[in-house]
């Protein structure tokens, strides 16, 4: 970022499209989820403190490492997103 304000405003925007998933999404699951909409919604309401728990903890492992910098933090992520683009 070229600013403290545009990484600011970048930063809001991120925030604000991702919260949007949390009041979109929930209606949806429970519309399309048939009788096991409430397990879907557990699990989808789960993934969020569950990704933030074990990205603290993956995070400092690859942080504290001789081999490893934060920066590979993000290529461990790619890799858990690969099959999702299936």
């Amino acid at each position: 970022a070229n600013s403290f304000f545009l990484l600011l405003f970048a930063r809001v925007l991120t925030g604000v499209a991702e919260a949007s998933y949390q009041v979109i999404v929930p209606p949806m699951i429970q519309d399309r989820g048939g009788g096991r909409a409430g397990l879907w919604l557990s699990f989808y309401l789960s993934a969020i403190p569950m990704g933030l728990a074990s990205g603290y903890i993956y995070g400092s492992i690859l942080a504290s490492s001789d081999r490893f910098g934060w920066e590979w933090a993000y290529f461990v992520e790619c890799l858990f997103a690969l099959p999702l683009l299936y």
